[in-house]
């Protein structure tokens, strides 16, 4: 579903910052890019897959993504088109690629499919968000990022430092934050984007 009129404009302005995200990385360059900076920040080495610039913009907009997380739970504004039906007796329909495909994708559903998620958070992304949100507040998982952020860039690795959180479930959870707001995406923004291609085609007719 698109934004209703009952929806106030902090609550538009998060499912907007989910899709700004999403309209600069796709889903599997996201997941690498948080990848590769994780594992930088457990090295020695610094980051250099890229600019260094490339990576803050990129963790910039995490944090944002993380922001929009706080927002839409704690004012359990959940959109009717982010949620499916759970698949029943071994049903397959969780490949569905409505649920899964924004826009005029080559690529199948498999590729899009969460690999982080349980049935019950594909189902319902804002149980993922849940998680997230539950594991540390929104000062604390800022704080997290900027950690992670300073250390992909240095020749030091945050394990050296007397850094309070696991690593390992930070990565898990910022996996299901990503995978979790992708499908919100694609379910209330991008199904309700104009499909471009035929309109070409309507208008040259």
């Amino acid at each position: 579903m698109p934004a209703t009129a009952f929806e106030n404009k902090e609550i538009r302005y998060a499912y907007d910052s989910i899709h700004e995200f999403f309209d600069s990385y796709g889903l599997g360059s996201a997941i690498q890019r948080m990848e590769s900076v994780l594992k930088a920040s457990l090295g020695d080495k610094a980051w250099k897959k890229a600019d260094p610039y490339s990576l803050l913009y990129f963790m910039q907009k995490l944090e944002a993504l993380c922001g929009a997380a706080f927002m839409i739970h704690f004012n359990c504004s959940t959109r009717a088109g982010a949620i499916v039906k759970e698949p029943q007796n071994g049903d397959a329909g969780m490949l569905q690629k409505q649920h899964l495909i924004g826009g005029q994708s080559p690529r199948t559903e498999w590729h899009y499919f969460p690999r982080s998620l349980t049935a019950g958070q594909y189902c319902n992304p804002c149980k993922a968000i849940k998680k997230f949100v539950v594991c540390m507040t929104e000062p604390e998982w800022k704080n997290a990022i900027s950690t992670i952020t300073e250390f992909a860039l240095r020749n030091d690795s945050i394990n050296n430092e007397d850094y309070p959180c696991n690593v390992l479930t930070l990565r898990r959870r910022l996996l299901q934050l990503i995978e979790g707001c992708y499908l919100l995406d694609i379910r209330t923004n991008m199904q309700n984007q104009p499909n471009t291609k035929q309109q070409t085609k309507k208008i040259k007719k």
